[in-house]
């Protein structure tokens, strides 16, 4: 239970400051430096992206003792998170294209895929949100 305490606080710091970066793109500094802001907040996305899925993987070990034994690839734990019933269909159809966004994100830099993924990223901070809000109501207190 302390790995999965640690989990979700980290994912929590690594999200507000997602949240923190969409919040300044709204400014007239980001305007003017519209591509520096986004690649920053393309990579707070990815981090947080990464300490969000640990957490959920680290949720369905000591709280849902499924069937993992370790930690396993995103893809897998979204797939358990659903067949949990803790996240929709939809929701996972979200994941993976989360997912995808992080992939290309990361091993490619293209300018379109760049602007692909930040227009994507303010939803994708608030179903992180919304699952981690579900995840703490599924703890047994």
């Amino acid at each position: 239970m302390e790995n999965l305490a640690l989990r979700k606080e980290t994912v929590i710091k690594a999200l507000a400051t997602f949240k923190e970066s969409l919040a300044l793109m709204e400014t007239d500094e980001a305007k003017q430096y519209h591509r520096t802001f986004r690649d920053s907040v393309i990579q707070r996305f990815e981090y947080t992206f990464d300490t969000f899925w640990k957490y959920c993987a680290a949720f369905l070990l000591s709280i849902k003792k499924t069937g993992l034994t370790k930690i396993g690839s995103p893809r897998t734990v979204f797939a358990m998170l659903h067949q949990e019933t803790l996240i929709s269909e939809q929701e996972l159809k979200i994941l993976y294209q989360m997912l995808e966004h992080r992939n290309c994100s990361t091993h490619m830099y293209r300018e379109p895929i760049a602007q692909e993924v930040f227009n994507a990223t303010q939803g994708y901070s608030e179903l992180i949100e919304q699952i981690i809000r579900t995840l703490q109501e599924d703890i047994p207190h």
